[in-house]
């Protein structure tokens, strides 16, 4: 479905998404951080590295952990599309740039 709204605006609209996007990826990365934390307090194993690999098997910490890794594969996807828009945008402003010049010569 074709936009009534102005490239800008799109450009614009992207970039809040993708600022969007990467808000919430940081902050389910965050709340997967903590459940890691108290699954790493809960572990039990005969050394640290041993705690560390038991406590990212929790089941909480690898559910936050599976979202946070999606957040913030929609995010660079987000972020692809707005830089695509203001590649689009570019091209445009110099378009009418060069337009405007050339009537200018006429």
């Amino acid at each position: 479905m074709a936009s009534n709204r102005t490239l800008g605006e799109r450009v614009h609209d992207a970039l809040v998404t993708a600022a969007e996007r990467k808000a919430e990826a940081m902050r389910l990365r965050r709340m997967a951080e903590r459940y890691f934390d108290i699954a790493l307090l809960k572990a039990t194993g005969k050394n640290a590295d041993e705690r560390k690999a038991n406590a990212r098997q929790d089941p909480n910490y690898e559910a936050a952990d599976t979202k946070a890794t999606e957040a913030e594969c929609a995010a660079i996807v987000a972020k692809a599309e707005a830089d695509g828009l203001q590649i689009e945008f570019e091209e445009w402003r110099s378009k009418t740039a060069t337009e405007r010049a050339e009537m200018q010569l006429r």
